[in-house]
Formats: structure tokens, C-alpha cells, sequence
């Protein structure tokens, strides 16, 4: 179950962090804002994570994630080397994923969210 704030401090955190790196290094004053409200965010979710636990631990299920990937995969009829091709990762990160060994990132998650959306046009 994911939690609604920790989403959002995950996209904060992701924003700045896109941010900075886009920047081409002309404003130095542009990249330490983005800089330290990065680091802001990363503060606030550690604190809320330190104050929540629980909740924490809802939203970073892994064995979600496992069922996820498996069930994405099996529907799209791939092999775990296939899908992998088709995201541009490993089989072996793949198969960590979907032996529950490693957790799914919220960019991998869109990412394989686009390959589905890809096969089932709207």
C-alpha cells in the first residue's frame, strides 16, 4: 500500500535531483537551491520514515514489487532475458526482482508501467 506522503517526497527528491543534473553548470546558484532542497526532502523522509515505520515498511514492499514484475512479465509472454532487453536492464536484475532480492525503483516501476501501456494502447 503506498503512502501518499512518502510518494511525494520520493517525486521532490526525484525532481531536484533531475534538476541539478540538467543544470549545465552556468548557474552555480540554481544548482546549490536544487541541491539543498534535495536534501530537504531527503531529511523529511528519513524523519518521517524513523517516525513511521510501519507505513515505510507498506510502501516499500518488496514482495509487491516480486508479483508485480512476474505478473507484468508472464501477461507480456517474455522471457526474463527478453523483458530485460526491452527496459534496458539485466536478466540478473530482473530475476533479483522477481525473487523478491531487490526492490523495484519508482523509475523502474514507470518504466515497466510504459512497456504495458505500450502493449494495451488506450
Amino acid at each position: 500500500m503506498k503512502d501518499e506522503y512518502l510518494e511525494q517526497l520520493d517525486a521532490e527528491i526525484q525532481y531536484y535531483s533531475e534538476q541539478y543534473y540538467l543544470n549545465d553548470g552556468t548557474d552555480s546558484t540554481d544548482m546549490c537551491t536544487n541541491i539543498f532542497c534535495m536534501m530537504e526532502a531527503i531529511d523529511k523522509k528519513t524523519t518521517y520514515i524513523a517516525t513511521h515505520p510501519k507505513r515505510a515498511q507498506n510502501h516499500y514492499n518488496a514482495s509487491t514489487d516480486s508479483a508485480f514484475v512476474k505478473q507484468i512479465r508472464q501477461a507480456l509472454s517474455l522471457t526474463q532475458q527478453q523483458f530485460a532487453d526491452r527496459l534496458g536492464v539485466s536478466r540478473e536484475l530482473v530475476n533479483k526482482w522477481e525473487n523478491n532480492r531487490l526492490p523495484l525503483s519508482d523509475t523502474k516501476r514507470e518504466l515497466i508501467q510504459e512497456e504495458i501501456n505500450k502493449e494495451i494502447p488506450f
